[in-house]
């Protein structure tokens, strides 16, 4: 069973919220682009697990530890009995060949090392059998998920990889294994150990950063504000105001994280699309309100958008007019 939420990572949620009000450089546009491949990787390889039936694993999902100073993240961590296994989850696409140690498409070498990066988790993860008085087996797969990947590769240098035409198989095998006390104990004393993911995010120029309203379906920032809803001139898409205004707060958040939401700031950061009165209306409603001698500030309460609606009672005027 699935022991919690793969997360989106926070630097990609950054990169998706940055390329809707400013241009990317090329290097942040490139990052972006490995990081959505990564977790579209990740979201297929658990659909395929969730097929392929889970019921008897625990499994950790996109897991950050700290190991006595080490730092390490896993994409998938599986518990069954006395044994954790690391699966470190890959897509890539095209012909790649290994040999010498070495990964290759077309011929080049790259520079990532899937086995080696695999291995040295699985490494970490045996400081832990001392650190936790417990003494389990360790294995780790790296998992190609994706249908276009094809490896020209030894069988010797094999044993370590699952690709995609094997991945369903290797899930249900591992279903076979069972659960037990040692599973669950494991389990619990490896919390101990996560941490929130660590990595550090840039802080953006704001002078980049585009502010006003934008089309959730387009990303159009011509729209015609109405007096609940705003039209989008480019598509026609048409969308609640508090809901362009809940966006527009969670964008500010992502980008500006380190700067405090106040009532001004986001009033000018959205440009005139509500009323001042407005504006500190919803924020009382999305965000906690943190009053510091004369100063005010919110801190949003969640993230994402669908989750933050929900959890507070949003509905719209509109109905059916303005989907979700």
């Amino acid at each position: 069973m699935f022991l919690n939420d793969r997360m989106k990572p926070k630097e990609l949620i950054f990169l998706e919220t940055l390329s809707r009000r400013c241009e990317l450089t090329s290097l942040e546009a490139r990052k972006l682009s490995i990081l959505k491949r990564g977790y579209e990787g990740e979201r297929e390889y658990d659909r395929i697990f969730e097929e392929a039936g889970h019921d008897n694993l625990l499994i950790y999902r996109d897991l950050w530890l700290k190991i006595e100073g080490s730092t390490l993240q896993i994409d998938s961590l599986i518990i069954a009995g006395n044994k954790l296994i690391v699966n470190e989850i890959k897509n890539y696409s095209g012909l790649y060949s290994y040999k010498d140690s070495g990964w290759f498409i077309n011929g080049t070498q790259i520079s990532e090392e899937p086995l080696a990066q695999a291995a040295r988790t699985g490494n970490k993860l045996l400081k832990l059998r001392a650190l936790l008085q417990l003494n389990f087996e360790r294995e780790y797969k790296v998992v190609f998920v994706n249908p276009n990947f094809n490896l020209n590769i030894v069988p010797e240098d094999e044993k370590n990889i699952v690709q995609r035409s094997m991945l369903r198989h290797y899930m249900k095998e591992l279903n076979k294994m069972h659960i037990d006390a040692r599973a669950h104990n494991i389990s619990l004393k490896l919390k101990d150990y996560f941490i929130d993911d660590p990595m550090p995010l840039p802080e953006v120029d704001a002078a980049r950063v585009k502010g006003g309203s934008y089309c959730s379906r387009c990303g159009s920032f011509e729209m015609n504000v109405r007096n609940y809803i705003a039209v989008c001139r480019e598509c026609g898409y048409k969308e609640s105001l508090e809901k362009i205004f809940v966006r527009g707060i969670i964008d500010y958040s992502v980008l500006f994280f380190s700067e405090r939401m106040t009532t001004q700031r986001i009033k000018l950061f959205l440009g005139d699309i509500l009323h001042i009165r407005s504006v500190r209306r919803l924020l009382n409603k999305y965000c906690v309100k943190v009053e510091q001698g004369k100063s005010t500030y919110y801190i949003i309460k969640n993230q994402e958008i669908d989750t933050l609606l929900l959890n507070n009672n949003y509905i719209s005027r509109y109905g059916s007019n303005i989907p979700r």
